[in-house]
């Protein structure tokens, strides 16, 4: 009787050479082994985080740290999330600029981090990056496309004799919902489809990157990245390597698309999920606002987690403005030049929680706002951002280090990145009224009794303070028209008004439509920005429009 042929998976060792491992068995076991060549054609796939989401760690000549000890680490796990709220807990406003300065920080490939294989002991590519980002928040995605990718198809049946047929997840993507994933009217992905996808092997690399800089450096070392992991293939006589697939989460996609514009030859396509692609006005409310506080509706283990998460980044201006002030990659996730509308305001609060806008801003260059340091609207307060003393004798002292960083942003939204998009490219946004989010940021009051509000006095008020410790406050002393009345009226910050995904804004997340290259937008909801890759539907939409795009391109 013949015994039904076992497959025996293949890896690749760190010089690329397809390896099996067979066990020895009794001379009576007349069972065959079939071991599968993995194709030559090899197609990388690099994933690039969201800011915050690579591990960075001090240069040599930090001010504060050794050489190679952590600046930026998210924690794993809850213990050693108490260990970086103790840590960052003590660190106030000098403390927080030295350890965080932009031309400080590098990358930090030491981080830990997990392959997990369903079908045996994997082996994820050599100097494969997975180590550099953040593992709680990408390690399920990055997993998720190796396994995916490497195992498209399977025997099935009891210990592997029946029939080939689709592997993993790929039957429940073939029958998904489209519709749940904002394609409806795409067409069903068939096994046709897989099995062009199965004519190349896919090895996953993660990039990160100093989030701290200009966009416009990390996507040099990106592109050089890829160049370099395309040629290690291509030095292999027995590999075929041209191009690339980028998947990108949030401000990753501003690096892929420099990157992409840089060298688009070595790009196949790209993903985008969640990419504030013209920014997010939160950036703003950060920066003169600090982090969120928890909200009291939230459950404990919520409040909790986001009273430790503004804890870390910065409770209140004093805290954010050092770090973020200066430096340009936060700086790039303002809401830019094609950010649609006016959406900086100060308006009376009416019933039902009703906002009247009575003065709207931007006017002008957007660039100018950020670069206003006078006004009551502004991005920067001069007094926070430099408590270390670490800009005192550049040019005209700090503010004009804060210039640089904002002409450098706009310099990236303008020439670098444009509205630059590689062709092909595909992006998945949240829309979500579940998961409100700012698309207009506002200071609005009670309307004071008898006191008319005026756009010409509040654009030039006797006098302002804004409250920058606690509870963010904007205080206005007005003058009634004309007359001598003159009161100080308290302003208050607005909450998230739009939907989203609780960070971009629908508006931002949608605005690659139409643009050229982009070839679909999809809609989501039921998920979270940082989130997005742990929704079963955005990974089925990510696996989907690979597997399309092979079939079509490669």
């Amino acid at each position: 009787m013949t015994e039904a042929t076992r497959q025996v998976p293949t890896d690749l060792d760190d010089d690329g050479v397809p390896r099996a491992r067979l066990v020895a068995s009794p001379v009576d076991n007349k069972q065959r082994a079939e071991v599968t060549a993995p194709p030559p054609r090899v197609i990388p796939v690099f994933f690039l985080p969201g800011i915050m989401g690579s591990n960075l760690k001090a240069k040599a000549g930090h001010p504060l740290l050794a050489p190679g000890e952590s600046v930026w680490r998210p924690p794993n796990g809850i213990i050693a999330g108490l260990r970086e709220v103790r840590k960052w807990s003590k660190r106030g406003p000098a403390d927080r600029q030295m350890v965080l300065g932009p031309d400080l920080a590098e990358v930090d490939d030491s981080g830990t981090y997990e392959a997990r294989d369903s079908l045996h002991g994997t082996q994820v590519p050599k100097d494969c990056g997975w180590g550099e980002v953040h593992w709680d928040s990408y390690g399920k995605v990055l997993n998720h496309l190796h396994r995916m990718l490497k195992y498209i198809f399977a025997r099935g049946g009891w210990g592997g004799k029946g029939e080939i047929k689709p592997a993993g997840f790929w039957p429940g993507i073939i029958e998904a919902d489209r519709e749940s994933w904002g394609a409806a009217g795409s067409p069903a992905l068939t096994e046709e489809d897989l099995k062009q996808l199965a004519n190349a092997q896919y090895p996953v690399y993660a990039c990160g990157y100093n989030w701290l800089q200009s966009n416009e450096k990390s996507a040099d070392i990106v592109e050089a990245r890829i160049a370099k992991v395309i040629k290690e293939w291509n030095d292999k006589p027995e590999y075929r390597c041209d191009k690339a697939i980028l998947v990108t989460h949030s401000m990753g996609g501003f690096v892929a698309r420099a990157a992409a514009k840089k060298n688009p030859a070595q790009i196949l396509f790209v993903f985008h999920s969640v990419q504030p692609a013209v920014g997010a006005p939160e950036a703003y409310r950060r920066m003169v606002c600090g982090a969120p506080g928890a909200d009291p509706s939230d459950g404990w283990i919520k409040r909790k987690g986001d009273e430790a998460f503004a804890t870390i980044i910065g409770q209140d201006t004093t805290q954010t403005t050092p770090v973020l002030a200066c430096a340009p990659g936060p700086m790039e996730l303002l809401p830019n030049h094609l950010y649609p509308g006016k959406w900086l305001y100060v308006g009376l609060s009416g019933a039902g929680g009703r906002t009247t806008p009575t003065l709207e801003l931007p006017d002008g260059d957007i660039y100018d706002l950020y670069r206003e340091a006078r006004a009551w609207y502004r991005l920067v307060d001069p007094n926070f951002v430099d408590p270390a003393q670490m800009y005192a004798d550049y040019k005209d002292g700090p503010m004009s280090k804060v210039r640089d960083a904002i002409k450098q942003a706009e310099r990236f939204h303008k020439e670098v990145m444009g509205n630059y998009y590689h062709t092909p490219t595909y992006a998945q946004y949240g829309s979500d009224r579940g998961y409100p989010t700012v698309g207009a940021f506002g200071w609005v009051t009670d309307h004071p009794a008898g006191f008319a509000l005026t756009e010409a006095q509040l654009r030039r008020p006797e006098a302002w303070v804004r409250q920058t410790t606690g509870e963010a406050e904007l205080h206005l002393r007005l003058k009634h028209n004309h007359q001598s009345v003159v009161r100080d009226i308290r302003f208050r910050p607005t909450g998230p008004d739009a939907p989203g995904d609780g960070t971009v804004p629908y508006q931002s997340g949608r605005a690659p439509e139409g643009q050229p290259g982009v070839r679909g937008v999809f809609r989501t909801q039921g998920h979270d920005h940082q989130g997005s890759y742990e929704d079963t539907r955005v990974l089925q939409l990510m696996c989907y429009l690979i597997a399309r795009t092979v079939k079509e391109l490669a």
